[in-house]
């Protein structure tokens, strides 16, 4: 059908290219701020072990500057950790649900899976709880019988 109406066709696949650019922007910007990350903890341990050396022959308190160059490692690692989490997510994750079982037939496949899982569950469950409730209402007609408050 022509016009606003036409069925649109689902089985081409996403284009590729543009999703490994995005990778590779994404690497590209990561291992941008790791290196400088590097040079700043560079600078740091460089200014501290000047520091120390300076205090070493003017005989000054070395405490600061032992304490700056113990935390550049930390400072790295730390720095690597949050920008990894800002950037670790791949296209595929940013995808909706629909559009990854549209795209992924595996996908799909182990989610009708474990929808049918669930279902099957949970009338096990409402099972379970119809026998219950029908054995409460037995107690409750032999409580009525006797006159007992079971409240």
């Amino acid at each position: 059908a022509q016009g606003p109406l036409r069925e649109v066709s689902r089985s081409s696949p996403p284009p590729p290219a543009r999703h490994s650019q995005v990778r590779r922007q994404r690497h590209r910007q990561l291992y941008t701020f790791l290196t400088l990350d590097y040079a700043t903890g560079g600078l740091i341990a460089g200014i501290s072990a000047v520091g120390m050396v300076l205090c070493n022959k003017h005989r000054g308190p070395k405490v600061l500057f032992s304490i700056s160059l113990l935390l550049v490692p930390l400072m790295s690692v730390f720095a690597m950790k949050v920008r990894g989490e800002r950037y670790r997510t791949l296209d595929f994750l940013e995808r909706h649900l629909s559009q990854n079982l549209e795209w992924f037939p595996i996908t799909r496949r182990a989610f009708n899976r474990a929808l049918e899982v669930k279902n099957s569950q949970l009338q096990q469950l409402e099972e379970e709880l119809a026998a219950k409730q029908a054995k409460l209402n037995e107690l409750k007609n032999l409580c009525a019988v006797f006159n007992l408050d079971i409240t």
